[in-house]
C-alpha cells in the first residue's frame, strides 16, 4: 500500500509539473492548460485549415504567450505573428501576407516570429506549413517544409530574497557589500547583464554578468555585488534593477526589480582643527586644542571628547588647552589624539602628529659698518650679525660668518662679540674677485639647535671711462664716430659691458656686452639737426659688479654755409643772422662775411 501511494504521488507530480512547466512549447490539446494561451484553433493536427480558438475541437496551445486574437490590426503590445484569410476554416500564410492578423502578446514583451524552412538553435517552432503562404498547418514534426518560429527569450529575475547585506548592524558612512543573485527562468541564456543598485532611489554601483543560462527551475543562478558606502537617512531602501534600461528583450519585465528595507546607527564624527598634523611647536609652548564633533544623521549631544598624547591623558573638553613641557624627552614627534564618546562607547577619533622642537636661536639681522654694503678692492667691511636666545645666552651661542665670493669659494670665521651683537672683519685686495658676495650667519645653541640668515655685500673697482669723437664739430646731421673705451683700476679692460651714448639725453647707441677684450666700443650717430654746443656721455656698465661708470666730451654742431677759400687782400666782417635748422627751429648765429680779389 505504501509503495502504491508512493507511486501515485510521483505520477501526480510528474503530470504536474509537466503542467507547470513554462519554457515556450507549443502542442495540439483539446484544451489549454492554465499556464499556455490558445492561439487558434484548428480542424486537424495535419493538413488543416485554422480558425479562431474554440471553433475547432483542436486547440493550437503555447506556454509564454499571454494573449492571442484573430483581427485586421495588432495592438502595440501585440506582433502578427501570422496570417489567415478569415477568421474560421481559413487558410495560414506569412505575417503580412493575408489581412486578418494572429495577433499574440507576451507578459511585457511583442513575440519576434517568421516562417522559415527551419528554427534556428534560440527559435522554438510553434507550427508548421505546407507551403510559405495560403497554407495548410500541421503540427510541428510533422514533416511540412516551412515553419513559424518563434524566438526564444530570456526572463530575468530577482526578489528580495537574492539581496543579501554582508552585515546586518552597520554605522552609517560604513561601506556595506551586497551580494545579488539573479535567476533566468526563460528560455535563452542572458548576456552582459547589467546589475545597478540604488539607495532610496539614487544610483550607487553596479555589476555586469558575463552570461546566465535559462533555467526555470532557478538551480543555475549567478551572481552580483554591489558596494555601498552607506549615508543618511538612517532607513534605506536598497533596490536591485536588473538590465534597468531593458536593453535585453525577456518574457517579463516585471520581474527584474526587488528591494529590501536596512536600518543604520547613527555616528559621532570628530576632527582635530588644531593643531595640524605636522605642526611645528615649541617646548613650554601652550598650545590650543581644537575639535569639531559632529553627527553623520542626528542631532549633537551627550557626547564626551577627551585629549591624549603619547603616553596619557592630556585634556577634556571639544576645546581645551595643553602646555609643553620643558624637558628634553619632549623634543621629536609626538601624536595628538581627540576621542568622541557615547553612552561610554568610543565612537570616532582623529589623530595628528606634531614635530616639538628646540627653541632656536633668532637671527635678528646682519648688518655692515658701510651704507650701502659695497667696497673697493682691497678695502675691509665689518660684517655684524645679532642674534638672541630664549634658552642660552649670547655666551653659550657658536656663531660663524661665513663669505662666499662669486667664484664660489667660501672663507670661514669664527666671530667676536659684544653682547648679542656678534661680527668679523672681511678684508679684500686688489685682486680679490669682484662681484657679490654671499654672508651666511650660522647660530648654534647648546641643544644643537641651528639657525641661518643670508645677507650680500659688494666688491668692486672704480672703471675709468673714456670717449673721443672723429669730430668735434660736426654740420647738421653729419655723421660722427663715437669710441669708448672702458678700463678698471690696475689696467684690466672691461669686457662685454653694456654701453650707452646720448647726444645731451637722447640716447643713439645702445648695445649688451658690447665692448671687446680691450674694453672698447665704436658707434656712429648723426650730429643733431640744430647748431649748437652739445655734450656726448659714454656708459659703461661693468658686467662682474653691475655699477657703471660714465664720461663725457663736448660736441659743437655748425651750419654748412658754404666752402672756405684762401686768398690776399681779404676784408672780412661779422654778421648776425636767423639760421633755420633742418628740423625747422630758428637760431641766431654770427657768419664772418668775407671779401677778396
Amino acid at each position: 500500500m505504501v509503495r502504491l501511494v508512493w507511486a501515485i504521488a510521483f505520477i501526480f507530480f510528474i503530470f504536474s509539473f509537466i503542467q507547470l512547466a513554462t519554457s515556450l512549447d507549443c502542442r495540439i490539446a483539446s484544451s489549454c492548460y492554465a499556464n499556455e494561451t490558445c492561439l487558434f484553433s484548428m480542424a486537424y493536427t495535419n493538413n488543416s485549415h485554422v480558425a479562431e480558438c474554440g471553433y475547432y475541437s483542436n486547440n493550437l496551445c503555447c506556454t509564454r504567450f499571454v494573449d492571442a486574437n484573430i483581427r485586421a490590426t495588432c495592438y502595440s503590445n501585440e506582433s502578427a505573428i501570422l496570417s489567415v484569410f478569415r477568421n474560421t476554416n481559413a487558410h495560414a500564410a506569412s505575417p503580412n501576407f493575408f489581412n486578418n492578423k494572429v495577433c499574440a502578446s507576451y507578459y511585457s514583451s511583442t513575440p519576434e516570429c517568421s516562417v522559415k524552412t527551419s528554427c534556428a538553435t534560440n527559435e522554438v517552432c510553434v507550427v508548421e506549413l505546407a507551403k510559405g503562404n495560403n497554407s495548410h498547418v500541421a503540427a510541428c514534426g510533422s514533416g511540412y517544409p516551412y515553419k513559424l518560429c518563434c524566438r526564444a527569450l530570456p526572463d530575468l529575475e530577482v526578489d528580495s530574497n537574492s539581496i543579501q547585506p554582508n552585515t546586518t548592524s552597520a554605522y552609517v558612512n560604513e561601506v556595506i557589500s551586497f551580494n545579488i543573485t539573479v535567476y533566468n527562468v526563460g528560455d535563452a541564456a542572458a548576456t552582459n547583464v547589467n546589475v545597478s543598485c540604488y539607495a532610496n532611489g539614487n544610483f550607487f554601483d553596479y555589476d555586469i554578468i558575463n552570461s546566465i543560462p535559462p533555467d526555470e527551475s532557478k538551480q543555475q543562478p549567478r551572481y552580483a555585488s554591489c558596494v555601498w558606502q552607506s549615508t543618511c537617512p538612517l532607513t534605506q531602501s536598497i533596490e536591485v534593477r536588473v538590465d534597468p534600461l531593458n536593453t535585453i528583450k525577456e518574457y517579463n519585465e516585471s520581474n527584474n526589480n526587488a528591494s529590501i528595507s536596512i536600518t543604520l546607527k547613527d555616528r559621532f564624527n570628530i576632527s582635530i582643527d588644531n593643531p595640524k598634523d605636522g605642526q611645528d611647536v615649541y617646548r613650554g609652548q601652550t598650545i590650543n586644542l581644537n575639535s569639531t564633533v559632529t553627527a553623520v544623521c542626528g542631532s549633537i549631544s551627550g557626547y564626551n571628547v577627551s585629549w591624549y598624547n603619547s603616553t596619557h591623558k592630556i585634556a577634556d573638553g571639544e576645546d581645551a588647552t595643553y602646555t609643553i613641557g620643558l624637558s628634553d624627552s619632549y623634543l621629536g614627534p609626538e601624536t595628538i589624539n581627540a576621542s568622541v564618546f557615547y553612552n561610554n562607547e568610543l565612537h570616532d577619533y582623529d589623530v595628528v602628529t606634531i614635530n616639538i622642537l628646540n627653541n632656536l636661536p633668532e637671527i635678528l639681522n646682519i648688518s655692515y659698518n658701510v651704507t650701502p654694503p659695497e667696497i673697493h678692492a682691497g678695502q675691509a667691511i665689518q660684517i655684524a650679525c645679532e642674534v638672541q636666545d630664549v634658552e642660552d645666552a649670547a655666551s653659550l651661542l657658536n656663531v660663524t660668518i661665513n663669505v662666499k665670493d662669486p667664484a664660489g669659494t667660501w672663507y670661514n670665521y669664527s666671530t667676536s662679540n659684544i653682547g648679542n651683537t656678534f661680527y668679523i672683519d672681511f678684508q679684500t685686495y686688489e685682486n680679490s674677485v669682484l662681484g657679490n658676495y654671499t654672508v651666511v650667519c650660522r647660530a648654534e645653541d647648546t641643544d644643537n639647535g641651528i639657525s641661518y640668515a643670508n645677507s650680500s655685500f659688494l666688491v668692486y673697482k672704480n672703471v675709468t671711462v673714456s670717449i673721443a669723437l672723429n669730430n668735434s664739430e660736426p654740420w647738421w646731421n653729419e655723421a660722427v664716430l663715437a669710441k669708448v673705451k672702458a678700463i678698471r683700476k690696475g689696467g684690466q679692460p672691461v669686457q662685454n659691458g653694456d654701453v650707452n651714448v646720448t647726444v645731451n639725453t637722447t640716447l643713439v647707441c645702445s648695445n649688451k656686452s658690447a665692448t671687446d677684450a680691450n674694453g672698447e666700443y665704436s658707434c656712429v650717430f648723426n650730429a643733431p639737426a640744430s647748431i649748437g654746443i652739445y655734450y656726448v656721455y659714454a656708459y659703461v656698465t661693468d658686467p662682474l659688479t653691475g655699477k657703471t661708470f660714465s664720461n663725457y666730451t663736448q660736441m659743437n654742431v655748425t651750419a654748412a654755409l658754404g666752402q672756405e677759400t684762401r686768398a690776399r687782400n681779404i676784408a672780412c666782417y661779422e654778421q648776425e643772422v636767423i639760421v633755420q635748422n633742418p628740423d625747422g627751429t630758428l637760431k641766431k648765429a654770427n657768419i664772418l662775411v668775407c671779401v677778396y680779389e
